[in-house]
């Protein structure tokens, strides 16, 4: 034998190891760390309860993210039964930041008084003026002094009075121009005013980054249900799922039908709606549905993976809420079978941890 030949072979077994275990990854939980580039967040509470958190710049499968969730909350739990809750949406990175803002005062006198407005000037005249005194030192009248008539004093009264005309006209050509020009924005010259600005600081959180898909839930233990086999149990057929991007038509009902064939020795009726009674009511919700047809093939398998919710008929309070999760076997070389064929075998196995 060649080393040629032997470096040949060995090159064949691992890829066909390596496309052996990207068949399967999306089926374990350390296989959907690598498909999903999933990041994983565990807590324990001190109640009892795991809370989960699942996100990844890759994670772009929500279908895988409940599968990975419900795996991780199965290792926790083993084989006792477990109730859970969880939300799955697109959320973007956040951070705290810090901003400062300048707001404008207005201006006060240090002790806190506001500054009084400024008096015009035309109201700082006395209300009554008095007349105006014209001296004549030399007048025509007997008198002298302050002139209060006599044809002496015509001349001084006209020059006066243009004087006068004069300064009203100066005066109000003064006004005019006050009134045109913007007012000054000066700071009056008193130590006692106080700053007209202050920063405001304040801390918000803004969002950054691309969305990402993040799956948050917790989950804890729970007792078994007690139910009565006497009752009818009604299963509703869930709506279908899409395969590969296309509709599986049909994989609602048979879905149901598994469920239905898994409860041997209860009354079941496979139902499109439900109707009020004394028995039990079995809700699924299709995650995954995986017919595949080409197994023998391709090495991929028929995947079912299935949440249950278990209600009362008649309140239809929530008895239960489970999830059964059903891969064909690796060495199966069943061709042309159904995901309903390994839904049944696991589910009767879940129905008898959540029941009794």
């Amino acid at each position: 034998m060649s080393l040629d030949f032997f470096y040949r072979a060995t090159t064949a077994v691992t890829l066909v190891c390596f496309l052996g275990a990207c068949h399967t990854a999306d089926y374990t939980p350390q296989g959907l760390d690598l498909a999903l580039n999933v990041s994983k967040k565990l807590q324990r509470n001190t109640d009892g309860s795991v809370s989960l958190t699942l996100s990844g710049a890759s994670l772009n499968n929500a279908a895988g993210a409940v599968e990975t969730f419900h795996k991780l909350a199965d290792k926790q739990f083993g084989s006792a039964p477990y109730t859970y809750s969880y939300t799955v949406g697109h959320e973007r990175a956040k951070r705290t930041v810090t901003k400062s803002e300048r707001v404008k005062l207005s201006a006060t006198v240090a002790g806190g008084t506001p500054l009084a407005p400024p008096v015009p000037e035309e109201l700082k005249r006395p209300l009554n003026p008095q007349p105006i005194p014209y001296y004549v030192p030399y007048g025509g009248g007997q008198s002298g002094g302050y002139f209060a008539g006599g044809g002496g004093g015509g001349e001084v009264i006209a020059i006066v009075a243009a004087v006068v005309v004069v300064a009203m006209i100066a005066s109000a050509v003064a006004k005019e121009r006050a009134k045109s020009k913007p007012a000054s924005s000066a700071r009056p010259s008193s130590n006692s005013i106080a700053d007209t600005f202050k920063t405001v600081t304040r801390t918000e959180t803004e969002e950054y980054g691309s969305a990402k898909l993040v799956l948050r839930g917790t989950a804890r233990a729970t007792s078994p249900s007690t139910l009565d086999p006497s009752r009818t149990i009604q299963i509703l057929v869930p709506n279908d799922t899409t395969f590969q991007g296309k509709l599986a038509a049909g994989s609602g009902l048979a879905a149901a039908n598994a469920t239905a064939a898994a409860l041997q020795g209860w009354k079941t009726e496979v139902v499109r709606s439900v109707t009020t009674g004394s028995g039990y009511v079995v809700k699924p919700a299709l995650i995954r549905w995986a017919d595949r047809s080409d197994y023998s093939m391709s090495g991929n398998r028929d995947v079912a993976t299935v949440e249950y919710e278990l209600q009362d008929a008649a309140s239809r309070r929530t008895l239960q809420r489970f999830v059964v999760h059903a891969a064909q076997s690796t060495m199966s070389m069943t061709v042309g079978g159904d995901p309903g064929d390994v839904l049944k075998k696991e589910f009767a196995k879940r129905w008898s941890v959540y029941t009794r």
